[in-house]
């Protein structure tokens, strides 16, 4: 698939850690979680060349 320049949102990788916890009525890492990059919009490309 070939992104337009309309598509930006949909490209590059995001950064999230492994896992999370509530600490003091917070969302926030884990203690020990790893941080790592992820492409939030890989399913939808792939959801887009198969239909």
């Amino acid at each position: 698939m070939e992104l337009k320049a309309t598509d930006y949102a949909y490209a590059g990788r995001w950064w999230r850690f492994s896992a999370y916890e509530w600490r003091y009525g917070l969302i926030a890492p884990a203690r020990g979680a790893r941080l790592e990059t992820y492409d939030p919009w890989e399913s939808l490309r792939r959801m887009r060349r198969v239909s």
